[in-house]
């Protein structure tokens, strides 16, 4: 059997205890200090950096100091500003709505926000975020509000096509697939107006009796007759006037209107408001 070697082991303990003892003795006498403050110089900048990584450097420079306090200072603002301007913008809304619903005793609006246009986008719809939750139903008139030239008050965009728990769809009036019943507003003829899709900005309004003489620039309202008016909306909604003059339909032996709406139908990005009808 080998033996182990105690004996070069026990020569090994020893030297190694009197490398440890001569160590304490060098260091009570401070002759390690040259050798440890040699090694903090070229360790030290090493640790820092190792210690660094991972955390913004902070500026030391007065003038990158100064700049990054301005910067801090500028995101704070922005943030109170989109703040205060969401707040400006529920006030507006609020005081319109109040402003709307003075004007038309008759009838309930609920402001609604514009969340999009169609996704499919083969159809000009917008999508709301009012619901069967808020007592939305389809067939709803949505409106848009206007304070121009020709007066302050709503103007007809379309109707509610399908309704979720927290969002609708709107047809908008200028979609080929729709339609409402319309009159004249001074010579109460009235008719059907039809949307002509894609393309053009304006409106038909058919089936009017041939022997109406319209005004010029005649408004074109929601129909509020028992013959022509339409389920869910509420008439004398404006939408929008009567332009060039009436085409007679051989076929139908009626006239037919271009009517060019009043409301802007590319700015329909904010808030619309639904016509909520008296049951």
């Amino acid at each position: 059997m080998r033996r182990f070697p105690f004996k070069r082991l026990a020569i090994g303990i020893g030297f190694f205890a009197i490398f440890c003892l001569g160590i304490l003795l060098m260091d009570s006498r401070s002759l390690l200090d040259p050798l440890r403050s040699g090694l903090g110089v070229v360790l030290n900048p090493v640790i820092t950096q190792l210690q660094s990584i991972g955390r913004s450097a902070e500026p030391s420079d007065p003038i990158e100091m100064q700049l990054a306090t301005v910067q801090a200072e500028n995101a704070a603002l922005r943030e109170e500003n989109m703040l205060l301007q969401g707040r400006i913008e529920e006030y507006e809304v609020l005081e319109l709505t109040s402003q709307i619903q003075s004007d038309y005793t008759d009838r309930q609006t609920l402001p609604a926000k514009v969340l999009g246009t169609d996704p499919d986008g083969l159809q000009q719809k917008i999508i709301i975020n009012r619901g069967s939750n808020d007592g939305i139903r389809e067939g709803m008139a949505v409106t848009t509000a206007s304070d121009d030239e020709n007066g302050r008050g709503l103007r007809f965009i379309g109707q509610v096509v399908k309704v979720e728990e927290n969002r609708s769809t709107v047809l908008l009036i200028t979609d080929a697939n729709a339609s409402v019943g319309a009159r004249m507003y001074n010579s109460r003829a009235d008719g059907i107006l039809y949307g002509n899709g894609r393309g053009t900005t304006t409106l038909t309004l058919r089936h009017v009796n041939k022997n109406v003489t319209p005004v010029e620039n005649e408004w074109i309202m929601t129909s509020d007759l028992f013959e022509s008016e339409t389920a869910q909306v509420p008439g004398n909604i404006p939408i929008g006037w009567v332009v060039g003059e009436p085409i007679e339909n051989p076929q139908t032996n009626e006239l037919e209107f271009t009517v060019q709406p009043d409301a802007d139908f590319n700015d329909l990005d904010t808030t619309v408001w639904i016509v909520v009808p008296n049951d």
